[in-house]
């Protein structure tokens, strides 16, 4: 989940809360009349920094980092954003940042590797 005051994203099957949130951001600068070339700036106007969290089933703070696809898209429109791991939070500024990893969808889809990517091709060649 995403927050900024009580802004908040969740995420769907396909795609990760950062992403919709910046999609979101996108849909709303273009609705406004922001001409492409000042979508990025108009979204540093509107979102200084995002704070990612995650929970569990039972309310506790679960890891946040972003994804590969996510922290690509963040560096992209040059966001700022907090995230908790290893029972800290850290900034994208941070020099000691971990190294983020593929959700195991990424993983079989974009990668091409893991069990449900040998299951799908199993299935193609099969048909």
């Amino acid at each position: 989940m995403i927050q900024k005051c009580a802004v908040s994203t969740c995420n769907s099957p396909s795609t990760c809360a950062e992403r919709r949130h910046i999609k979101k951001l996108i849909h709303t600068a273009r609705k406004k009349g922001v001409p492409n070339h000042g979508i990025i700036r108009w979204i540093h106007r509107h979102e200084g920094e995002l704070v990612i969290e995650r929970f569990t089933a039972d309310g506790k703070v679960a890891s946040s980092l972003p994804c590969v696809m996510c922290k690509n898209v963040l560096d992209k429109y040059k966001l700022k954003w907090t995230a908790y791991i290893d029972n800290r939070w850290v900034k994208s500024s941070d020099t000691d940042l971990p190294d983020s990893v593929p959700t195991s969808r990424q993983s079989a889809i974009v990668f091409k590797r893991g069990k449900r990517y040998e299951a799908d091709k199993i299935t193609r060649s099969a048909t």
